[in-house]
């Protein structure tokens, strides 16, 4: 088993067909398109790729035995974050070993070796398969839903503080360990 990481534009294309036919041949049902099967989707990202790959935002990594693509993971690399967003594995290669793990080491790997900060799963609804990889989670979004300007008001002058005492915390621990 070989990992093949896209550095060139000739490989772009090539890796990029054999993510979306292992992801059709997964997710494709009569009743029900793979996403790639959508025309403003695929074209969406066939139109982006070549622009992430020139500017080293683009993370397109296969793993391969012998000739034979196994999997191939689609990730986008945003500030300090490796950010995981589609992938298509073969699922019906024996021995039964999870080529989607191996390419998540080498995708955690590249994050390493680019001194990125994070590596972002995208977790979909639990439970999934991507709950086992780590220790550690955080959410990356939320929202607060005020009845009354008060209770918004008063939320605003809560955080400010908040964040003026994290602040305060962090220059005085940083300052007293000597960092």
């Amino acid at each position: 088993m070989t990992y093949h990481s896209v550095n060139s534009v000739s490989d772009l294309a090539r890796t990029f067909d054999e993510l979306k036919h292992l992801h059709n041949i997964k997710w494709r049902q009569p009743d029900h398109p793979s996403i790639f099967d959508n025309t403003s989707f695929n074209r969406f990202h066939t139109s982006i790729l070549q622009a992430l790959l020139v500017s080293e935002k683009l993370s397109l990594i296969a793993v391969k035995k012998g000739e034979q693509t196994i999997a191939v993971n689609y990730s986008i690399i945003s500030g300090n974050d490796l950010v995981f967003y589609q992938s298509g594995v073969d699922t019906s290669f024996k021995p039964n070993i999870s080529p989607g793990m191996l390419l998540h080491c080498a995708q955690l790997r590249q994050a390493r070796t680019l001194k990125l900060k994070y590596y972002d799963f995208l977790l979909s609804k639990p439970p999934t398969y991507k709950e086992g990889i780590t220790e550690h989670s955080q959410p990356i979004y939320g929202f607060t839903f005020h009845k009354s300007s008060f209770t918004f008001f008063f939320q605003c002058w809560r955080n400010a503080i908040m964040k003026i005492l994290s602040n305060l915390r962090v220059q005085f621990l940083g300052e007293r360990h000597g960092k």
